[in-house]
């Protein structure tokens, strides 16, 4: 019996037609296996993938969400850290002297008017004038003062009335009553402030007028009190607007608003920097209360430019544009700063007058849509002019050369950070009037004296001072005064040539026994061995000698061999502890002759320091520029006191003034009657360096000192002298300012004596060359000339 046959079932047969039995079962079993297996695999793979973009985006956001949180966390602590240090950085401002009227004082009607004009006040012909306000009426003058915080407390503004009769102050009334004095609210001459630091003044909310308060607010943010740093209506209008000119043209802002972006962002319409200002508003809600935000925004807001800098707040901004303080301003003024927040420069009323009446109006309208003022009011305050001064009251320092005085007078005693940022007012001693009759005398004398000379290139340095109180009441630093540079008044070392003298002749008659007026003295040749075995041998200006002549002669006619051998007599080192103890000599000099001539370098105001005991009957104190120093908060922080002390003896100083008063009408300075006029009782000397290359005059009354001199600044020959440059100058300063004559009759210590002028002896009123005479006590001559 044979065997069965096996299937040879090789790989890749054609299945069994009918289902190939068992293993091809298995096979079929096996694949759906793998093919569920790959499956899960590749769903579990899809399933992780999901997981892990799940897990990173979670990441992402949670790193966006902290990053956000951050970001606002950051703006928060920015806006609130900064808001609760904010230090207003305000510049130090500058005041003149206050003009005091009393009863009596001598003072005309056009310096009177000048002194308000130069203080910012303004002419009105209304009948009820307003802070800062004056009419003229003849020689009557109406004015409402400002009010201000002096060293000694608040003046209030009141009514002030002055009648000048004969230049002088013949009847005062303040508030309706008649009163002896008066003291009128100073100009502001300039600010000390740093790099970066604006100008702004700050001042409380309660000091604000409720009227702007509630003005700015119906203009600017109706729904100031109501929100929580942003007003989402105007918020949506404005992204309205923005969407539909794809570009950021309207903020929206609350006030909140903006005074983050004027404390903490720029200005650049950027999607981003409004986000970060939506931010840090409702920051600057939560942490602090309306009335704090308010106070900032009205401190802070940007209100125009000026050459010192930016204008920020509306009490320096109402000072700028209308010289008056933000709480005397009138409804429509206030109408028109409110109007300029939109747009400063757009709306400047001196600039754009018609377009800021425009705004001024619409901002009217406002307030009276509001409730904030009637029809009638309305109607009332459209029909006044917008009332700006024609001419900044604030902005670029006016008077350099004084500024700079200030400046190194107060850096002694505060750092300069102090004097930039802490909003300190500064009161000094400058007269608006003396300050602008210096400028205008070198202004318009120079040009002259460079005619009539045939040079050029002059230069001035002038300085007037009250020699009573040591005030410094002008400076001019510049031919062109108000130039910013080298000032001359403070820097100008030059050699002061024969304005030496009067210390000489002054050390001689403190000798009383031995020197008087008419004492001898011989004006000859004179040749002098000095240290370094060389021979000096000093000449007079006219290159003549005059024999002998009297010590009073030798000071009128400025004679240098006379004054030479008087020097010689006292001794050199005698005449130089004189000079030392007034300022003009250094301790540790190199003493020789030629100091009695003048050859030792001095500024004018070193020479105006010196002259100062001469002018006070021997009293001296030291020039300053600076009074008081009141804080931001009014309070005095410091005082600079006239401390007085006698250096000369009186008797000596009152027999030099005597002398000093000839030479104005019978010496080198005679040519001062050409301007002021015969018969003047007025001291000077003049100075003329070598080779007529300075010029100097030296001259006061009973109530002015004034000091000049005229040179050039590479200190080449200019061909000046004493009389013939420095002299006009002074003469044109006080030139019709009614001077104050020396009463030399009642110079004190002095006793009057006839003499004969040929040999200085005691005769009669009757003799060919007598003269009344003064002299100390117990000097005058005890011999009778030949001719009684």
């Amino acid at each position: 019996m044979s065997k069965p046959r096996k299937s040879s079932n090789k790989t890749g047969s054609r299945p069994d037609a009918k289902g190939g039995g068992p293993h091809r079962s298995k096979r079929r079993s096996a694949q759906r296996r793998g093919r569920r297996s790959a499956k899960g695999k590749s769903s579990t793979a899809i399933q992780r993938a999901r997981q892990w973009l799940v897990a990173v985006l979670a990441g992402l956001a949670g790193l966006a969400i902290s990053g956000a949180g951050v970001w606002v966390w950051s703006l928060q602590k920015t806006v609130v850290e900064q808001f609760e240090q904010r230090r207003w950085d305000q510049p130090s401002l500058v005041y003149a002297r206050p003009l005091q009227l009393d009863r009596g004082m001598r003072l005309s009607t056009a310096q009177l008017v000048f002194e308000l004009q130069a203080a910012g006040y303004s002419s009105a012909d209304s009948a009820s004038l307003q802070p800062g306000q004056f009419r003229r009426r003849g020689d009557s003058v109406q004015a409402q003062s400002r009010a201000f915080v002096f060293a000694d407390g608040l003046q209030p503004s009141v009514a002030v009335r002055v009648k000048i009769a004969e230049q002088r102050v013949d009847a005062l009334w303040v508030a309706g009553k008649p009163a002896t004095q008066f003291r009128f609210d100073p100009a502001e001459i300039g600010a000390i402030r740093g790099v970066g630091v604006d100008d702004r003044k700050f001042v409380p909310l309660q000091a604000f007028p409720p009227l702007l308060i509630t003005a700015i607010q119906a203009v600017e943010d109706r729904q100031f009190k109501h929100h929580f740093g942003i007003d989402w209506h105007g918020f949506a209008r404005a992204v309205w607007v923005n969407l539909r000119s794809a570009k950021l043209r309207q903020g929206g802002s609350t006030i909140t608003q903006q005074l983050v972006r004027n404390m903490y962002l720029s200005h650049d319409r950027k999607l981003l920097r409004k986000l970060n200002e939506l931010i840090m508003a409702v920051a600057l809600e939560r942490h602090f209360s309306k009335p704090e935000i308010l106070e900032s925004y009205l401190n802070e807001v940007y209100l125009g430019q000026h050459s010192g800098g930016a204008i920020h707040g509306f009490a320096r901004a109402s000072e700028y544009y209308f010289g008056r303080t933000v709480a005397s301003l009138e409804p429509q003024q206030l109408a028109l700063l409110v109007g300029m927040v939109r747009g400063a420069s757009w709306y400047n009323p001196r600039s754009h007058p018609q377009r800021a009446r425009t705004r001024r109006d619409l901002v009217l309208e406002l307030m009276h849509n509001t409730g904030l003022i009637s029809a009638a009011e309305l109607a009332e305050f459209k029909s006044r002019p917008l009332g700006v001064t024609a001419t900044p009251v604030l902005g670029r320092s006016q008077f350099p050369a004084f500024m700079d005085m200030v400046r190194r007078q107060l850096q002694h005693d505060y750092q300069a950070e102090d004097l930039q940022r802490d909003g300190l007012r500064v009161l000094t001693t400058l007269d608006p009037y003396q300050q602008h009759r210096a400028e205008q005398a070198v202004i318009n004398t120079l040009p002259k004296v460079e005619r009539s000379l045939g040079t050029s290139q002059l230069q001035a340095g002038v300085v007037v001072v009250d020699p009573q109180t040591g005030d410094l009441l002008a400076l001019v630093g510049d031919r062109q005064p108000d130039r910013r540079g080298f000032n001359r008044a403070l820097d100008a070392r030059r050699q002061i040539g024969s304005i030496i003298k009067p210390f000489i002749y002054l050390q001689a008659w403190s000798i009383a026994s031995h020197y008087t007026l008419v004492s001898r003295l011989d004006d000859q040749p004179i040749s002098i061995k000095t240290d370094d075995n060389k021979i000096w041998q000093p000449q007079n200006y006219d290159l003549r000698s005059h024999g002998e002549v009297s010590l009073l002669s030798a000071l009128l006619q400025s004679y240098n061999q006379a004054t030479v051998r008087l020097g010689l007599q006292l001794g050199l080192s005698e005449v130089a502890g004189l000079l030392q103890r007034l300022g003009l000599l250094e301790h540790n000099a190199r003493l020789h002759p030629s100091l009695f001539l003048g050859a030792l370098d001095a500024t004018p105001l070193q020479v105006a320091a010196a002259y100062q005991p001469l002018a006070a009957d021997g009293y001296q104190t030291e020039l300053s520029a600076v009074r008081n120093v009141l804080s931001g908060e009014q309070s005095l922080r410091s005082g600079y006191p006239v401390r007085i002390r006698q250096l000369l003896d009186t008797a000596p100083v009152a027999l030099l003034q005597y002398a000093l008063t000839l030479v104005s009408s019978e010496g080198t300075g005679r040519g001062l009657t050409a301007t002021l006029g015969p018969g003047r009782a007025i001291a000077s000397k003049t100075g003329t360096s070598n080779d007529k290359r300075d010029s100097w005059f030296v001259g006061f009354d009973e109530e002015t000192l004034a000091v000049v001199w005229i040179g050039r600044d590479d200190n080449t020959p200019a061909a000046v002298t004493g009389a013939n440059a420095a002299l006009p100058v002074w003469a044109a300063l006080f030139a019709g300012q009614g001077m104050q004559d020396i009463d030399v009759e009642a110079l004190p210590g002095l006793y009057w004596y006839w003499v004969d002028q040929r040999n200085g002896l005691l005769s009669s009123e009757a003799c060919p060359q007598a003269r009344v005479l003064p002299f100390i006590a117990r000097s005058e001559p005890t011999e009778w000339s030949d001719c009684s």
